[in-house]
């Protein structure tokens, strides 16, 4: 009996947390509060943050080191939500988008022998589970810093002007299933 009041508040605290969450429309109306120059910015600096990183990590012979360099990134970079929501969400997206320029997905099987108990026997049997692998692409790297340095030479030499056209702050969603759309 306890079990099933544990789940069943394990599931109804989920549910509650769930649902204090912003909607997309709502994320978004709060990213577009920034203005160009913040968001421009941001991305810049937490490029770099994410540059210095992977190449601090990849020095020192981590072998996941681009793993590594994004989650590190992702949790001394973003701001908390209470100090700042609008950043929180802009960044958190553009993290998102960096991870998912820097891996591939794919879905692979793994195959489990596992026990399953009919009445007083114990049969072993295989079973599959499907399980999200990521491979990293090593080229990465130096795809961040020609971007970063596209971008300096955007915000230097172009006026930033409110509808002022910025490839850099284009919409950069993959089909990554990480990323919120």
């Amino acid at each position: 009996m306890n079990k099933k009041l544990l789940l069943s508040l394990n599931i109804l605290s989920a549910l509650l947390l769930s649902s204090c969450e912003p909607s997309n429309k709502e994320i978004q109306l709060l990213i577009e509060t920034l203005s160009l120059t913040e968001k421009t910015t941001a991305k810049l600096q937490y490029d770099k943050a994410l540059l210095a990183n992977l190449n601090h990590l990849y020095s020192r012979g981590v072998e996941n080191y681009l793993s590594l360099a994004h989650e590190t990134t992702m949790k001394n970079y973003i701001p908390s939500k209470d100090s700042n929501r609008a950043m929180h969400y802009f960044l958190q997206e553009h993290a998102n988008n960096r991870l998912c320029q820097s891996r591939r997905e794919y879905q692979e099987i793994y195959t489990s022998f596992e026990p399953l108990i009919v009445g007083e026997h114990t049969i072993w049997h295989y079973v599959d589970y499907p399980r999200t692998v990521y491979s990293y692409y090593t080229h990465f790297p130096k795809q961040l810093e020609q971007e970063i340095k596209r971008a300096e030479n955007d915000v230097q030499y172009q006026p930033v002007q409110k509808g002022v056209h910025c490839p850099y702050l284009r919409n950069q969603h993959s089909k990554c299933s990480n990323v919120k759309e």
